[in-house]
């Protein structure tokens, strides 16, 4: 719960920074993202999608992914909603031997 409440106070001061002049929110706002998708489905579900409404939020994101935290990177990797998810559910299970 604790963890939520901090990716929720990130997220909020992400965005009043990155309006600011000198936009470093938009190094915040992924972190915050990564606590939050980290700790909830619904997240996850919520981030994934404003990320498909949202193309230029989406845009930012894959563009910062490379200036970030591993975990982070994968956040963001496991929430794009141009990822094909058909590919690992239609790929052939080896045969037991």
């Amino acid at each position: 719960m604790a963890r939520l409440v901090l990716g929720g106070v990130l997220l909020l001061i992400g965005i009043v920074l990155g309006i600011s002049p000198v936009p470093v929110g938009f190094l915040i706002v992924p972190v915050a993202l990564y606590i939050l998708a980290s700790e909830s489905r619904t997240a996850r579900s919520g981030i994934l999608w404003v990320r498909r409404h949202l193309p230029p939020l989406d845009k930012a994101l894959r563009r910062v992914a490379h200036r970030l935290p591993e975990g982070v990177t994968h956040m963001i990797r496991d929430t794009d909603p141009h990822r094909d998810r058909s590919a690992a559910k239609d790929k052939p299970q080896p045969e037991a031997a």
